[in-house]
């Protein structure tokens, strides 16, 4: 699987708490992404998950850098903790259709315990790996 650090939105990035991506995509003014053609996005768990019960991961997009305004969820999937293990890949597949010039992910803590954690890479990918 090819990954280009200018196209992730998290590197690694530990989830211990309800947090936004540690990065955005911007498409630039025309937003032309990929017409006709699927464009692969991974959101893949990086190490493994535990006390929580289960991470919702919203994909959202916005016409604002800042996501403070105009924020739209394009997907959002929820996956117990129990599937979150190093490799899980979420299924999302491609990029949601009617992104704005923003892109990044949300990712949501369901009932915590004392010490959450695990880690996710996620970001637009030449091709989704599925050697399973």
């Amino acid at each position: 699987m090819i990954l280009d650090s200018e196209l992730l939105l998290s590197d690694g990035q530990e989830i211990t708490a309800t947090a936004a991506s540690d990065d955005f995509i911007d498409f630039g003014s025309n937003r032309d992404v990929g017409p006709g053609t699927p464009v692969p996005l991974l959101i893949q768990v990086a190490s493994d998950f535990s006390d929580m019960d289960d991470l919702t991961v919203d994909i959202q997009t916005s016409g604002d850098p800042t996501f403070s305004a105009g924020v739209k969820t394009l997907a959002s999937m929820t996956v117990p903790v129990a599937d979150l293990v190093q490799g899980y890949q979420f299924p999302v597949g491609h990029l949601p259709n009617h992104c704005r010039r923003y892109l990044r992910l949300n990712y949501t803590v369901g009932t915590p315990g004392a010490s959450p954690g695990g880690a996710i890479t996620a970001g637009i990918v030449w091709g989704v790996q599925t050697n399973r």
